[in-house]
């Protein structure tokens, strides 16, 4: 287990503490947010590890986000949001469903986290609790500019491939709650399966 906890801060760190630290501590001018930069890197890796990499470094983010990717559970996050209508699709209609919760589960991260925010973010990690048989949540506090602070945890559980993160909730409201309440409301019936603009 305490293997596992490790894993833990290493995904939170890489995904939201470190690329954070990038940002210039400056104002009073337009500064680049943390995808500009991390680009300008990807762009500097390429050019120093030869001509066989891609030329666009969207590539290697994409390569990225298959991996992080892999500790989700989407089938069951997308199994309560939808209920019997993600269960009624065929094959390809639940992994074009999941595959369009991912983009916009990591759209939402991204934005929650300040990634695309040319403003200083600060982070404090969660210490990971135990919730449940084999359920834990971790995450972390997060300080931006002129905002409240939030706090984004991620809900773990243990599946059939492992620990996977089968939740995630911001300031206390599950993302699978507001999908699923969302989906049930005139917005999202007239909507495209479900999926609002913002997570509030």
């Amino acid at each position: 287990m305490n293997s596992f906890l490790r894993q833990i801060f290493l995904l939170l760190m890489c995904c939201l503490w470190l690329p954070a630290q990038a940002v210039p501590q400056a104002y009073g001018r337009q500064l680049p947010s943390v995808l500009d930069m991390f680009e300008t890197s990807l762009y500097w890796m390429r050019d120093w590890t030869g001509p066989e990499n891609p030329e666009d470094p969207a590539t290697l983010f994409t390569l990225m986000e298959e991996q992080a990717a892999r500790q989700f559970d989407f089938a069951g996050m997308a199994s309560v949001i939808d209920g019997a209508d993600y269960w009624s699709g065929n094959i390809l209609q639940r992994s074009h469903y999941q595959r369009r919760l991912r983009d916009w589960l990591f759209l939402q991260l991204a934005r929650e986290s300040g990634m695309l925010d040319p403003r200083p973010v600060r982070f404090l990690p969660v210490l990971p609790l135990r919730v449940g048989p084999y359920k834990y949540v971790a995450g972390v506090d997060i300080w931006r500019v002129n905002r409240p602070r939030s706090r984004l945890l991620f809900h773990f559980g243990w599946t059939w491939r492992g620990w996977r993160i089968q939740d995630v909730s911001l300031n206390g409201q599950r993302v699978t709650e507001y999908l699923h309440t969302y989906r049930n409301s005139k917005e999202g019936r007239a909507g495209d399966r479900g999926f609002p603009p913002a997570w509030p």
